[in-house]
Protein backbone atom coordinates (compact mmCIF):
# COMPACT_ATOMS: atom_id res chain seq x y z
CA UNK A 1 0.00 0.00 0.00
CA UNK A 2 2.69 2.55 0.95
CA UNK A 3 0.97 5.86 1.77
CA UNK A 4 -2.46 6.80 0.46
CA UNK A 5 -2.59 9.84 -1.87
CA UNK A 6 1.14 10.55 -1.48
CA UNK A 7 1.22 11.93 -5.03
CA UNK A 8 3.03 15.21 -4.46
CA UNK A 9 6.57 13.81 -4.65
CA UNK A 10 8.55 15.92 -7.17
CA UNK A 11 9.78 13.12 -9.43
CA UNK A 12 12.04 14.16 -12.29
CA UNK A 13 14.14 12.45 -14.96
CA UNK A 14 17.89 12.58 -14.56
CA UNK A 15 21.06 11.01 -15.91
CA UNK A 16 22.16 7.69 -14.48
CA UNK A 17 25.48 9.38 -13.68
CA UNK A 18 23.72 10.80 -10.61
CA UNK A 19 23.74 7.36 -8.97
CA UNK A 20 27.12 6.03 -10.06
CA UNK A 21 28.34 3.44 -7.57
CA UNK A 22 26.16 1.08 -5.55
CA UNK A 23 22.35 1.21 -5.59
CA UNK A 24 19.94 -0.63 -3.28
CA UNK A 25 17.10 -2.47 -5.00
CA UNK A 26 14.00 -3.11 -2.90
CA UNK A 27 13.48 -6.65 -4.18
CA UNK A 28 9.89 -7.29 -2.94
CA UNK A 29 8.64 -4.01 -4.43
CA UNK A 30 10.69 -4.03 -7.64
CA UNK A 31 10.18 -7.70 -8.48
CA UNK A 32 6.45 -7.50 -7.78
CA UNK A 33 6.12 -4.67 -10.30
CA UNK A 34 8.19 -6.44 -12.95
CA UNK A 35 6.58 -9.85 -12.52
CA UNK A 36 3.08 -8.33 -12.54
CA UNK A 37 3.25 -7.87 -16.32
CA UNK A 38 4.30 -11.49 -16.81
CA UNK A 39 2.13 -13.02 -14.09
CA UNK A 40 2.36 -16.73 -13.44
CA UNK A 41 -0.99 -18.37 -14.20
CA UNK A 42 -2.54 -21.34 -12.49
CA UNK A 43 -2.33 -24.60 -14.32
CA UNK A 44 1.19 -24.04 -15.69
CA UNK A 45 3.44 -27.08 -15.60
CA UNK A 46 6.66 -25.29 -14.66
CA UNK A 47 8.04 -23.75 -11.51
CA UNK A 48 7.63 -19.95 -11.94
CA UNK A 49 11.12 -18.60 -12.64
CA UNK A 50 10.34 -15.27 -14.33
CA UNK A 51 12.46 -13.50 -11.73
CA UNK A 52 15.60 -15.16 -13.07
CA UNK A 53 15.59 -13.23 -16.35
CA UNK A 54 14.67 -10.01 -14.53
CA UNK A 55 17.63 -10.48 -12.18
CA UNK A 56 19.95 -11.24 -15.09
CA UNK A 57 18.81 -8.12 -16.94
CA UNK A 58 19.42 -5.86 -13.94
CA UNK A 59 22.87 -7.29 -13.24
CA UNK A 60 23.93 -7.22 -16.90
CA UNK A 61 22.79 -3.63 -17.52
CA UNK A 62 23.99 -2.25 -14.20
CA UNK A 63 27.50 -3.70 -14.33
CA UNK A 64 27.88 -2.52 -17.93
CA UNK A 65 27.34 1.03 -16.62
CA UNK A 66 29.66 0.64 -13.60
CA UNK A 67 26.72 0.44 -11.19
CA UNK A 68 26.74 -2.21 -8.48
CA UNK A 69 23.21 -3.52 -7.77
CA UNK A 70 22.62 -4.45 -4.14
CA UNK A 71 19.55 -6.63 -3.75
CA UNK A 72 17.76 -6.02 -0.44
CA UNK A 73 15.40 -8.77 0.69
CA UNK A 74 12.57 -8.74 3.23
CA UNK A 75 13.15 -10.02 6.73
CA UNK A 76 10.33 -10.52 9.27
CA UNK A 77 7.48 -8.06 8.65
CA UNK A 78 6.75 -5.12 10.92
CA UNK A 79 3.99 -6.32 13.29
CA UNK A 80 1.59 -3.46 12.41
CA UNK A 81 1.94 -4.13 8.69
CA UNK A 82 1.13 -7.83 8.68
CA UNK A 83 1.38 -10.70 11.10
CA UNK A 84 4.35 -13.06 10.69
CA UNK A 85 3.43 -16.51 9.39
CA UNK A 86 6.32 -18.86 10.21
CA UNK A 87 4.56 -21.86 8.66
CA UNK A 88 4.49 -20.20 5.23
CA UNK A 89 8.16 -19.27 5.50
CA UNK A 90 9.08 -22.81 6.54
CA UNK A 91 7.08 -24.27 3.66
CA UNK A 92 8.75 -21.95 1.17
CA UNK A 93 12.20 -22.84 2.51
CA UNK A 94 11.42 -26.56 2.32
CA UNK A 95 10.25 -26.25 -1.28
CA UNK A 96 13.23 -24.14 -2.23
CA UNK A 97 15.62 -26.60 -0.60
CA UNK A 98 14.03 -29.39 -2.61
CA UNK A 99 14.26 -27.36 -5.83
CA UNK A 100 17.91 -26.44 -5.13
CA UNK A 101 18.77 -30.11 -4.80
CA UNK A 102 16.86 -31.41 -7.80
CA UNK A 103 16.78 -28.34 -10.08
CA UNK A 104 13.63 -29.88 -11.52
CA UNK A 105 11.42 -27.13 -13.03
CA UNK A 106 8.57 -29.63 -13.39
CA UNK A 107 8.34 -30.72 -9.74
CA UNK A 108 4.57 -31.13 -9.32
CA UNK A 109 4.39 -30.27 -5.61
CA UNK A 110 6.40 -27.06 -6.03
CA UNK A 111 4.44 -26.01 -9.11
CA UNK A 112 1.11 -26.56 -7.36
CA UNK A 113 1.98 -24.75 -4.10
CA UNK A 114 3.64 -21.76 -5.77
CA UNK A 115 0.72 -21.41 -8.16
CA UNK A 116 -1.79 -21.36 -5.32
CA UNK A 117 0.06 -19.23 -2.75
CA UNK A 118 1.57 -15.82 -3.65
CA UNK A 119 3.05 -15.59 -0.15
CA UNK A 120 4.95 -18.86 -0.45
CA UNK A 121 6.05 -17.89 -3.96
CA UNK A 122 7.40 -14.58 -2.56
CA UNK A 123 9.62 -16.34 -0.02
CA UNK A 124 10.67 -18.96 -2.57
CA UNK A 125 11.72 -16.23 -5.01
CA UNK A 126 13.60 -14.35 -2.31
CA UNK A 127 15.67 -17.43 -1.44
CA UNK A 128 16.39 -18.10 -5.11
CA UNK A 129 17.42 -14.50 -5.78
CA UNK A 130 19.73 -14.51 -2.78
CA UNK A 131 21.56 -17.63 -3.99
CA UNK A 132 21.65 -16.47 -7.62
CA UNK A 133 23.06 -13.08 -6.62
CA UNK A 134 25.74 -14.79 -4.54
CA UNK A 135 26.74 -16.96 -7.49
CA UNK A 136 26.83 -13.87 -9.72
CA UNK A 137 29.09 -12.09 -7.22
CA UNK A 138 26.68 -9.23 -6.48
CA UNK A 139 25.54 -8.36 -2.94
CA UNK A 140 22.22 -9.66 -1.62
CA UNK A 141 21.30 -8.37 1.83
CA UNK A 142 18.63 -9.84 4.10
CA UNK A 143 17.01 -6.96 5.96
CA UNK A 144 16.27 -7.32 9.68
CA UNK A 145 12.67 -6.33 8.87
CA UNK A 146 11.21 -4.51 5.84
CA UNK A 147 13.45 -4.33 2.77
CA UNK A 148 12.57 -0.68 2.04
CA UNK A 149 13.48 0.33 5.61
CA UNK A 150 16.92 -1.27 5.47
CA UNK A 151 17.57 -0.01 1.94
CA UNK A 152 16.67 3.52 3.11
CA UNK A 153 19.07 3.22 6.04
CA UNK A 154 21.85 2.08 3.71
CA UNK A 155 21.26 5.15 1.54
CA UNK A 156 21.05 7.41 4.59
CA UNK A 157 24.47 6.15 5.69
CA UNK A 158 25.95 6.55 2.17
CA UNK A 159 26.51 2.84 1.53
CA UNK A 160 24.42 3.20 -1.64
CA UNK A 161 23.55 6.19 -3.82
CA UNK A 162 19.80 5.55 -4.14
CA UNK A 163 16.98 3.17 -3.29
CA UNK A 164 15.22 1.69 -6.31
CA UNK A 165 11.58 1.30 -5.26
CA UNK A 166 8.08 2.48 -5.94
CA UNK A 167 7.35 2.66 -2.21
CA UNK A 168 7.41 6.22 -0.80
CA UNK A 169 8.03 4.71 2.64
CA UNK A 170 11.70 4.84 1.63
CA UNK A 171 11.57 8.64 2.08
CA UNK A 172 9.81 8.26 5.44
CA UNK A 173 12.51 5.87 6.61
CA UNK A 174 15.07 8.57 5.80
CA UNK A 175 16.46 7.76 2.35
CA UNK A 176 17.87 10.98 0.86
CA UNK A 177 17.46 9.67 -2.71
CA UNK A 178 14.81 7.37 -4.22
CA UNK A 179 14.62 6.08 -7.80
CA UNK A 180 11.14 5.18 -9.00
CA UNK A 181 12.17 4.01 -12.47
CA UNK A 182 15.60 2.72 -13.41
CA UNK A 183 15.90 2.71 -17.21
CA UNK A 184 19.38 1.27 -17.60
CA UNK A 185 19.08 0.78 -21.35
CA UNK A 186 18.65 4.55 -21.76
CA UNK A 187 20.94 5.54 -18.89
CA UNK A 188 18.16 7.56 -17.25
CA UNK A 189 16.34 7.45 -13.93
CA UNK A 190 13.09 8.87 -12.57
CA UNK A 191 14.05 10.05 -9.13
CA UNK A 192 13.31 12.41 -6.27
CA UNK A 193 15.17 13.54 -3.17
CA UNK A 194 14.05 13.78 0.42
CA UNK A 195 15.20 17.40 0.50
CA UNK A 196 12.95 18.09 -2.48
CA UNK A 197 9.92 16.56 -0.73
CA UNK A 198 10.60 18.47 2.49
CA UNK A 199 11.09 21.73 0.60
CA UNK A 200 7.85 21.26 -1.35
CA UNK A 201 5.75 20.47 1.73
CA UNK A 202 7.59 22.82 4.11
CA UNK A 203 7.60 20.01 6.67
CA UNK A 204 10.34 18.30 8.63
CA UNK A 205 11.01 14.57 8.24
CA UNK A 206 9.21 13.98 11.53
CA UNK A 207 6.17 15.88 10.28
CA UNK A 208 6.29 14.01 6.96
CA UNK A 209 5.98 10.79 8.94
CA UNK A 210 3.05 12.33 10.82
CA UNK A 211 1.43 13.16 7.50
CA UNK A 212 1.76 9.56 6.30
CA UNK A 213 -0.19 8.30 9.32
CA UNK A 214 -2.86 10.96 8.83
CA UNK A 215 -3.31 9.99 5.18
CA UNK A 216 -3.30 6.24 5.78
CA UNK A 217 -0.25 3.99 5.51
CA UNK A 218 0.90 0.41 5.96
CA UNK A 219 0.83 0.82 9.75
CA UNK A 220 -2.57 2.59 9.97
CA UNK A 221 -4.51 1.91 6.81
CA UNK A 222 -7.55 4.07 7.55
CA UNK A 223 -5.79 7.34 8.36
CA UNK A 224 -7.81 10.28 9.65
CA UNK A 225 -11.17 10.59 7.93
CA UNK A 226 -11.49 13.65 5.71
CA UNK A 227 -7.76 14.43 5.64
CA UNK A 228 -5.97 14.50 2.29
CA UNK A 229 -2.46 15.75 1.50
CA UNK A 230 -3.34 19.46 1.28
CA UNK A 231 -5.35 19.56 4.50
CA UNK A 232 -2.87 17.31 6.29
CA UNK A 233 0.05 19.57 5.44
CA UNK A 234 -1.86 22.66 6.59
CA UNK A 235 -2.84 20.98 9.87
CA UNK A 236 0.74 19.98 10.60
CA UNK A 237 2.05 23.45 9.80
CA UNK A 238 -0.55 24.92 12.15
CA UNK A 239 -0.36 22.45 15.05
CA UNK A 240 3.19 21.11 14.76
CA UNK A 241 2.89 17.36 15.21
CA UNK A 242 0.59 14.37 14.93
CA UNK A 243 -0.68 14.31 18.51
CA UNK A 244 -1.53 18.01 18.44
CA UNK A 245 -3.42 17.56 15.16
CA UNK A 246 -5.37 14.63 16.59
CA UNK A 247 -6.26 16.67 19.69
CA UNK A 248 -7.42 19.54 17.50
CA UNK A 249 -9.77 17.15 15.69
CA UNK A 250 -11.34 15.98 18.94
CA UNK A 251 -9.97 12.42 19.08
CA UNK A 252 -10.11 10.68 22.46
CA UNK A 253 -6.97 9.41 24.18
CA UNK A 254 -7.59 5.79 23.15
CA UNK A 255 -8.12 6.86 19.52
CA UNK A 256 -4.96 8.96 19.50
CA UNK A 257 -2.94 6.06 20.89
CA UNK A 258 -3.63 3.91 17.81
CA UNK A 259 -2.31 6.64 15.50
CA UNK A 260 0.73 7.31 17.70
CA UNK A 261 1.65 3.63 17.88
CA UNK A 262 1.54 3.48 14.07
CA UNK A 263 3.74 6.57 13.93
CA UNK A 264 6.44 4.83 16.01
CA UNK A 265 6.99 2.31 13.20
CA UNK A 266 8.66 5.00 11.10
CA UNK A 267 10.99 5.99 13.94
CA UNK A 268 12.43 2.48 14.01
CA UNK A 269 14.65 3.42 11.07
CA UNK A 270 16.43 5.99 13.26
CA UNK A 271 17.72 3.17 15.47
CA UNK A 272 18.88 0.81 12.70
CA UNK A 273 22.53 0.73 11.71
CA UNK A 274 23.72 -1.21 8.63
CA UNK A 275 25.96 -4.15 9.42
CA UNK A 276 27.68 -3.97 6.02
CA UNK A 277 30.85 -1.88 6.12
CA UNK A 278 31.62 -2.26 2.41
CA UNK A 279 29.71 -3.46 -0.63
CA UNK A 280 31.66 -4.85 -3.55
CA UNK A 281 31.45 -7.00 -6.63
CA UNK A 282 32.97 -10.42 -6.10
CA UNK A 283 34.09 -12.95 -8.65
CA UNK A 284 31.22 -14.97 -10.11
CA UNK A 285 31.10 -18.72 -9.51
CA UNK A 286 30.81 -19.95 -13.13
CA UNK A 287 30.04 -23.63 -12.54
CA UNK A 288 27.54 -23.05 -9.77
CA UNK A 289 25.84 -20.20 -11.63
CA UNK A 290 25.50 -22.17 -14.88
CA UNK A 291 23.92 -25.05 -12.97
CA UNK A 292 21.46 -22.73 -11.19
CA UNK A 293 20.44 -20.98 -14.41
CA UNK A 294 19.90 -24.11 -16.44
CA UNK A 295 16.29 -24.82 -15.28
CA UNK A 296 15.20 -21.35 -16.40
CA UNK A 297 17.35 -20.86 -19.51
CA UNK A 298 18.61 -24.17 -20.77
CA UNK A 299 22.24 -25.22 -20.91
CA UNK A 300 23.45 -23.10 -23.85
CA UNK A 301 21.82 -19.84 -22.73
CA UNK A 302 23.05 -20.36 -19.17
CA UNK A 303 26.63 -20.88 -20.37
CA UNK A 304 26.37 -17.81 -22.61
CA UNK A 305 25.26 -15.59 -19.73
CA UNK A 306 28.05 -16.87 -17.51
CA UNK A 307 30.63 -15.94 -20.16
CA UNK A 308 29.08 -12.49 -20.50
CA UNK A 309 29.05 -11.98 -16.75
CA UNK A 310 32.71 -12.92 -16.44
CA UNK A 311 33.61 -10.26 -19.02
CA UNK A 312 31.54 -7.67 -17.16
CA UNK A 313 33.21 -8.59 -13.88
CA UNK A 314 36.69 -8.17 -15.36
CA UNK A 315 35.76 -4.82 -16.87
CA UNK A 316 34.26 -3.70 -13.59
CA UNK A 317 37.79 -3.80 -12.21
CA UNK A 318 37.39 -6.58 -9.70
CA UNK A 319 39.95 -9.36 -10.05
CA UNK A 320 39.14 -11.60 -7.13
CA UNK A 321 38.95 -15.37 -7.07
CA UNK A 322 37.08 -17.78 -4.86
CA UNK A 323 38.45 -20.94 -3.47
CA UNK A 324 35.40 -22.89 -4.60
CA UNK A 325 36.32 -22.45 -8.26
CA UNK A 326 39.67 -24.18 -7.72
CA UNK A 327 38.29 -27.23 -5.94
Amino acid sequence: MGVRNFRFVPWSWSSIDEIGGAVAIDVPNYMTRRIAVMRHTRGTERVPLQHVRILMGIVRSALARNILPVFVLDGPPERLKRKPNPSLVQLAHRLYSSFSSSLDPYDEEIVEVLSESPAVRHYFIQSHIRDLASAMGVPAVLAPSEAELYAAVMCRDALVKTVVTNDVDAFLFGSPHVTKQLVLTRSTILRATLDGVLHLTELSLSQLRDLAVLLGCDFHKEGLHGVGPHRGILLLRRHGDLESVLRSQGLRSSEREVFLNARLAYDEADHVQPTESELELNAPLPNRLAEMLRPALGQEAAASFVRELLLLWRRFGRRQTRLEEWL
